[in-house]
């Protein structure tokens, strides 16, 4: 059964007066009715209502915010998210801890999907589950959730996740620690023909976008790289949508911010079908000759999407050694 849709739900607003005097707000929110096994997006945010500014604190779920979930008022278990585990964790903390200045807020967005700690659905029954949410230098912030059962469709979109064993990559972070060669890949993609009006449609779209080689950091995509067996050429990966759906997308044009880097073959003017958990892949080569290259930018349009830039990043290590 699908509960109806109601008003976001806003939690746990409070001022906390500091022992300097400062004061900061911390409130969570998230959707009050979900299906078992459903992903859930928890917002939090941590804003200064004072006159100073103040340091900012560690959001994240299962590392700098404990998050215990309990159903029905039974005993509660530790909720870790896979953000905790995946690999631009640190760049994430040192985001999270810039200070706030005055009438600054920040945002943090987890996904309440698969326990990485338990190896199970966070909303793995029906029922009433409470969540708090802690922090030492924060007043805790508590919310509730409703979860049913799902039936028809949904009912069949979940039993095909649970058969194929997809539910662990579920939210974008968690398919983010895997590559796209995995063959769960082939079976999420099967699910959104399948099942793409379902409830879980959009989690599966989310990581199907993890899966094509972006990961998402405060809505920039920072883009992976592998160097060559040879130390002279860099194949990058990036997908440039943030939303489901297969996007006819050309490179018009490419050009270098500076540097020995250029674009092997016919690559320019390449007309590509860019789809989730597809990856666009540039051969850059390498001058051993010439400096390093610190970043290179691609202008991309698409008949159906706005005219962007994507950074993509050369490692230091590159650098000519004078060999």
């Amino acid at each position: 059964m699908r509960l109806p849709n109601l008003p976001i739900l806003v939690v746990a607003l409070a001022s906390i007066p500091t022992a300097q005097g400062q004061e900061v707000e911390f409130t969570a929110r998230a959707n009050p009715t979900a299906l078992v096994g459903e992903p859930v997006e928890v917002v939090l945010t941590h804003r200064n209502v004072g006159s100073e500014p103040i340091p900012g604190v560690d959001l994240r779920a299962g590392f700098g915010v404990q998050v215990l979930v309990s159903r029905d008022g039974g005993p509660a278990s530790s909720f870790i998210d896979r953000d905790f585990l995946d690999s631009w964790r640190e760049e994430r903390e040192a985001l999270l801890l810039q200070p706030l200045q005055p009438g600054e807020e920040r945002e943090h967005r987890f996904s309440l999907s698969w326990n990485a700690k338990e190896e199970r659905f966070a909303l793995d029954k029906a029922g009433t589950y409470h969540v708090d949410l802690q922090h030492p230098e924060l007043t805790p912030a508590s919310f509730e959730i409703v979860v049913a059962e799902p039936d028809g469709a949904n009912a069949e979109a979940l039993e095909f996740l649970r058969t194929k064993q997809l539910s662990p990559i579920l939210s974008e972070d968690a398919a983010d620690s895997i590559g796209g060669d995995d063959p769960r890949v082939a079976d999420l993609e099967a699910f959104v023909d399948r099942y793409g009006s379902s409830a879980y449609a959009p989690g599966v779209r989310r990581a199907l976008l993890a899966l094509g080689g972006g990961a998402r950091l405060d809505g920039e995509f920072y883009h992976r790289w592998e160097l060559g067996e040879s130390g002279e050429s860099l194949s990058v990966y990036f997908v440039s949508l943030r939303s489901g759906g297969t996007r006819p997308v050309k490179i018009e044009r490419a050009e270098l911010t500076k540097g020995p880097l250029h674009l092997s073959g016919e690559t320019t003017q390449l007309p590509i079908e860019l789809a989730p958990a597809r990856r666009l892949e540039f051969r850059l080569i390498h001058d051993p000759a010439a400096p390093a290259v610190e970043m290179q930018e691609f202008v991309v349009t698409s008949n159906d999407w706005r005219q962007g830039t994507l950074r993509i990043a050369v490692q230091p290590f590159l650098e000519n050694d004078g060999k």
